[in-house]
Formats: C-alpha cells, structure tokens, sequence
C-alpha cells in the first residue's frame, strides 16, 4: 500500500464510507470497531489531502458528516491493485480458509454487532 500514499486502515475506511455514504466520526468508529483517537488519526490525514471531506449534517448544525470525495474514489481505484496484492499475500502466510474465516469473523462482527 506504500506507494499509494495510504495505510490499510485508511483503504478500508475509504471503502466503508463508499459503501455508506456519509457518516459522523461516532458512526464510523462504531462501525469500523475503533475508539475515536484512533479513527481520528487514521482520518485527519484523509481530511487534509481531501480524500474524505467534512460536513454539518444540515445547515447550521454542530454534528459534522465525512463522505468520501471524487479525489477518495480516485483514490480507492489506485489502491485496489495494492489491497489485492496484500490480501493473495497474506492468504499464502495463513491459508486460504483461516484467512476466509477471518474475514467473515471481522464482517460478523462490523455489520451484525
């Protein structure tokens, strides 16, 4: 993921809000099983290169939303190629299926939880 500019971490969040559109930083740290200190730090950087961007939920409101930008969309087409790539390698290190039953783990837990 090195060369795309972006951790994991930040891919997936980038990913998760694609699929969710906007969210407050409550929502998404909930959703993506973080505390808000960490969400934080994994999304300011998003925020300043302007791949995530923040809203009032509506006008004159305090609640702020992220959504993913054009420039994030860009963003999340450069970096599949690299997700890909670690995603076959770790497979190869753990197995195929240990790997499968993580992720199904993980996608239990983040969207029945």
């Amino acid at each position: 993921m090195a060369p795309t500019g972006i951790t994991s971490t930040q891919f997936s969040l980038l990913n998760f809000l694609r699929q969710n559109e906007r969210m407050t930083m409550n929502e998404l740290a909930a959703a993506m099983l973080m505390d808000r200190t960490t969400l934080l730090r994994a999304v300011k950087p998003l925020l300043q290169r302007e791949l995530v961007v923040s809203a009032p939920e509506t006008e004159g409101s305090r609640r702020l939303m992220l959504e993913l930008s054009p420039a994030g969309r860009s963003k999340i087409t450069e970096a599949q190629p690299f997700w890909q790539a670690a995603q076959e390698e770790y497979e190869v290190q753990v197995g195929q299926l240990h790997a499968k039953s993580l992720r199904s783990d993980f996608f239990n837990m983040t969207h029945h939880g």
